[in-house]
């Protein structure tokens, strides 16, 4: 946001420019959390159905959240 903020110029940013950038602040946090909150979701559904191979539940907790980052990137 501040290296935006730089490209623009301190003399061309009105008061609106400031507002949009809080709430894009707000919406890629929270958006994130949105993201990583499904997952982990969905790796809990994963891995409450592994009873019978006990082997992939880690697999699941170790690749979803990477899937998460990834999606969220």
């Amino acid at each position: 946001m501040f290296s935006k903020f730089s490209v623009i110029g301190e003399s061309n940013i009105v008061p609106t420019d400031y507002l949009l950038g809080m709430l894009s602040f707000f919406v890629i946090s929270l958006g994130g959390a949105f993201i990583g909150i499904i997952f982990a979701m969905l790796v809990s559904i994963a891995t409450k159905f592994t009873d019978r191979v006990k082997i992939l539940a880690p697999v699941f907790i170790f690749v979803f959240p990477y899937l998460s980052y990834l999606t969220a990137e």
